[in-house]
């Protein structure tokens, strides 16, 4: 159903009332290894325009709660973990909740019309 190891131990842990035996952990922890499942988790690749501040936008988009990996991608651009729940989402729901946080900063979408800026300056 999709709980993890440490999720069951702990309702079984609240449901006796007292630890689990020792016996009983290893037998979940050989089953669960029995499955073989690999965790699923969607990321998307930000490159940003060459005179952007990098950093910038990193602190933008952790300051909004994303998480950016502290390896670059490939191509020098940040590599932002979607939510773990984003799997579930429709698939443009997480990428639009980040390119909303790059909006609400000045940053457009590649295929989007740059923020108009004020000719005022400020």
């Amino acid at each position: 159903a999709g709980f993890d190891l440490d999720q069951i131990v702990q309702y079984l842990t609240r449901q006796r009332g007292e630890p689990l035996p020792e016996s009983l952990l290893k037998t979940l922890r050989d089953w669960t290894v029995g499955y073989r499942r690999v965790r699923i988790r969607r990321a998307i690749v930000l490159t940003p325009d060459p005179d952007l501040a990098v950093d910038e936008i990193r602190e933008a988009l952790e300051s909004d709660g994303l998480e950016v990996l502290d390896e670059p991608a490939p191509d020098g651009g940040l590599v932002v973990l979607l939510p773990p729940g984003a799997a579930q989402s429709p698939p443009s729901a997480a990428e639009d909740e980040a390119l909303a946080v790059l909006r609400a900063h000045g940053y457009a979408g590649q295929w989007e019309q740059p923020p108009r800026l004020d000719p005022a300056g400020s």
